[in-house]
């Protein structure tokens, strides 16, 4: 069997899913956006959830994002 490429990448049915870098800024605002406008109508809970949902590729931006939240929703 034949080690995996370097490159982290995952098949998909037919297709090849690449995650070489992280989300970039215009996409992580649109989370934190996404993010706000779903405290504001279900809960802050839900705001953290649907961060946690979006970012479960990028485990390692999931506190950090959070955290943004959490200081953007109390002002």
């Amino acid at each position: 069997m034949k080690n995996k490429p370097k490159g982290k990448q995952e098949k998909v049915g037919n297709t090849i899913k690449a995650r070489n870098s992280d989300p970039n800024k215009k996409f992580l605002d649109h989370v934190q956006l996404q993010a706000k406008k779903m405290a504001e109508l279900l809960g802050k809970e839900s705001g953290r959830n649907y961060i946690k949902d979006t970012l479960k590729d990028y485990p390692h931006l999931i506190k950090t994002e959070i955290e943004i939240f959490d200081k953007g929703i109390l002002k």
